[in-house]
């Protein structure tokens, strides 16, 4: 409400009795304060004359206190329109703008207060979600058989504003109530499915009719009774299923609060009742995922993802209730620009015009919640080449808008993929393409061949240190089978070959535990924060989760456990920066790691995932954490871009280079000087490795210093 005062009074648009007010509005903190010209604040204060008459202290503060109040009114009940699931949050809403209203309301000569008007018709309660009926139904036939027009309901809502008594208002409120029924019942007339049960109704009442007077028939009577008797129960069949979907649709709980956008606010109709749409839409989403509603949200946004937060299916609403031209503009939670729910969303928006993204990654701008916010600003237009963003380095609310000045900068809409999204200048853009478009994905490389370490639901059980594993595999040989090197994610170092401290004990799905005598005993102790927890039980359970696994297994199937025992790479599936390290030696490791099985003579491929190269792509494509970690997950592993060595004798220098590093120990590596960062120590064997992939990837020097710059600061 106040911004809106404020753009006017910024274009020179508040205007009282034909003249322009020389009156400056502007917003501190969100109240609105008024100077003039002079930057000397306006104050509106009263008076009381001899008779005890309160007026204006002289006739300009007068009229600049009836213009506000009047501009607000105006604004209230044509401009503004919301809507919320919680009614306390409604009610909130509207004593707001009321007490906007109040603040400038003014005394007439008389000594009377400006009535205030009803505003609570625009802001209501309901699920914006969830509708009966399309915005983009048909409203013709109602209008024309209901025996309320349009213009009447437009007439009503005015009114309604204005009304002063409580029987007038309730009458009026009766009257919208009529109105707006009498639209459903037109439209839920035309509901396709009431369409299609009417005809298949009419077709049953007519072969019952066929069959009845049998006499009427022309030609073979008895053929043509056959024929209809046996098409009489698929009819009857077609018409129970019919009118069960009808029945349940309309009965079913979720639209116990659903919003019927096309009756509710008639100001965005036109006179043939066609939704127009709004010209601009704000909002702040809830950051929550809703698995109640997901029929209904399948069916309905082509933006559904199972997993997906609520948040994509409120974007793709808005950008639906735009009018052509309009405006929309939410804070969000940044996770969709990268994560596997968003990927629709991603290429839904890419048909509209990105305006401005802003990201506040990690930042607590919301000090109560965890949401990692992003500003998102779009247009209902067709898309530009280019769009503003910004990567918020560190909170500065005072001079905020300053600090945005000077961060932003110009990225490419048309390099935005439905895989992910990223925030970067065209340079970086461009030179990111180029990695892409030189590699092969790695999940493409490897042949799918990327997987999760295990989870086994309860470790304090199956890990344990060297004396237990000895101690078991004393009183029992076969132990050993199953007792298996461990690594944690925060064991896993960059090229240090993974040396067991702790080990698993992996009794996966299907074992005979009774072979296994001594770990069966071992395991009983923990029997009770082990067992699974049974369907449909409610309360509290100390034991696992859910699932078709025994007390003594392994809470997931790893199915593919046998990979574990290869020579494979392994990486933290949270780190800062790449980690990834070559096991020999069949370790297996928990679900903060992940491993890529390799095949004969692939060690090289080390060397490229630990590059800067392939780095600084992560940083672009992986999901982020607090403190500036990144998700080394199979699903960012899976694309980052791969290139092989150009000949035999290369390949065998990157493999020799990559073997010393893995034989060595990290810290004990004599360090080199990482140009042009003297803080960023490198050993000279990985210096050598970062130039036969730079090589590889034809990396210019300028681009190789870009790589370079951005990994050290994301990396420190």
């Amino acid at each position: 409400l106040n911004e809106i005062i404020a753009t006017k009074s910024v274009l020179g648009l508040l205007h009282t009795d034909g003249q322009r007010l020389d009156v400056l509005a502007t917003i501190e903190n969100d109240e609105l304060h008024l100077t003039d010209r002079r930057g000397s604040l306006l104050d509106y204060r009263v008076q009381r004359d001899s008779a005890g008459r309160m007026s204006a202290m002289t006739p300009d503060m007068q009229a600049v206190q009836e213009l506000l109040f009047k501009e607000k009114r105006t604004i209230i009940e044509n401009c503004l329109h919301g809507v919320d699931l919680n009614p306390n949050s409604v009610k909130i809403c509207r004593l707001r703008l009321w007490i906007e209203l109040l603040k400038h309301a003014y005394y007439h000569p008389d000594g009377s207060l400006e009535t205030l008007p009803n505003i609570d018709i625009n802001i209501k309660a309901g699920n914006s979600l969830i509708s009966r009926f399309k915005v983009g139904d048909d409203l013709t036939g109602a209008l024309q058989g209901a025996r309320r027009s349009l213009a009447e309901y437009r007439t009503a809502v005015a009114t309604y504003h204005r009304a002063t008594s409580l029987t007038e208002k309730r009458q009026l409120t009766d009257l919208l109530d009529t109105i707006k029924g009498e639209f459903r019942s037109h439209i839920a007339q035309r509901d396709p499915r009431r369409v299609a049960l009417a005809k298949v109704r009419g077709k049953r009442d007519l072969v019952k009719g066929q069959l009845e007077y049998g006499d009427l028939f022309g030609g073979d009577d008895a053929a043509v009774k056959a024929r209809l008797a046996k098409e009489l129960p698929q009819l009857e069949q077609r018409l129970t299923k019919l009118t069960d979907e009808l029945m349940a649709i309309e009965s079913n709980r979720i639209y116990d609060h659903a919003f019927e956008w096309r009756f509710e606010f008639p100001a965005v109709l036109d006179d043939d009742g066609s939704f127009r749409g709004f010209d601009v839409v704000v909002g702040n989403p809830p950051y929550i995922r809703q698995e109640e509603f997901s029929p209904y949200l399948a069916d309905t946004y082509s933006v559904y993802a199972g997993t997906a937060d609520l948040l994509v299916y409120f974007i793709e609403l808005a950008m639906r209730n735009l009018r052509e031209g309009g405006y929309f503009s939410f804070i969000v939670a940044n996770k969709f620009m990268r994560a596997s729910y968003g990927k629709a969303l991603r290429g839904f928006l890419t048909q509209f015009r990105l305006l401005e993204l802003v990201d506040f990654g990690d930042l607590p701008v919301f000090e109560e919640a965890t949401t990692y916010p992003l500003i998102l600003t779009l247009r209902k237009a067709e898309p530009q080449e280019t769009f503003v963003a910004a990567n918020v380095p560190e909170l500065q609310p005072e001079g905020f808008r300053a600090q945005l000045e000077s961060i932003r900068f110009e990225s490419l809409q048309t390099q935005l993929t439905d895989d992910n999204w990223l925030l970067t200048d065209r340079k970086t853009q461009e030179l990111l393409d180029k990695l892409r478009c030189t590699g092969t994905p790695l999940g493409e490389y490897v042949n799918g061949n990327i997987y999760y370490g295990i989870k086994t639901g309860y470790n304090d059980a199956f890990v344990i240190d060297a004396a237990t594993r000895d101690r078991l595999i004393a009183e029992d040989a076969r132990s050993a089978e199953v007792i298996k090197p461990f690594q944690a994610g925060r064991d896993v170092k960059r090229y240090v070959q993974p040396e067991a401290g702790r080990w698993l004990i992996f009794t996966r799905r299907g074992i005979d535990i009774t072979q296994y005598p001594a770990i069966e005993q071992y395991l009983s102790q923990f029997r009770m924060q082990l067992e699974p927890k049974p369907k449909g039980h409610t309360g509290k359970w100390v034991g696992r989760k859910s699932g078709s696994y025994q007390w003594y297994e392994i809470q997931d199937p790893v199915n593919y456990y046998e990979q574990f025992e290869r020579r494979k790479i392994i990486v933290p599936a949270i780190s800062k920066r790449s980690s990834f390290a070559l096991d020999k030696e069949g370790n297996y490791g928990n679900d903060k790691t992940t491993i890529i099985p390799l095949e004969e003579g692939q060690d090289w491929l080390l060397g490229v995932l630990n590059s800067d190269a392939v780095q600084f792509y992560m940083q672009s494509i992986a999901s982020t954490k607090r403190g500036g970690y990144y998700e080394f997950k199979p699903m960012y592993l899976a694309e980052l871009p791969i290139v092989e060595p150009p000949n035999e004798e290369f390949e065998a220098q990157l493999d020799k280079a990559v073997a010393i590093l893995n034989a060595s120990r990290y810290s004990d590596s004599r360090p080199g000087e990482y140009a042009p960062f003297r803080p960023f120590l490198r050993t000279g064997r990985e210096i050598v490795v970062e130039e036969y992939v730079n090589y590889m990837f034809g990396l210019t020097e300028e681009e190789i210093e870009l790589i370079a710059t951005r990994v050290y600061i994301e990396s420190t």
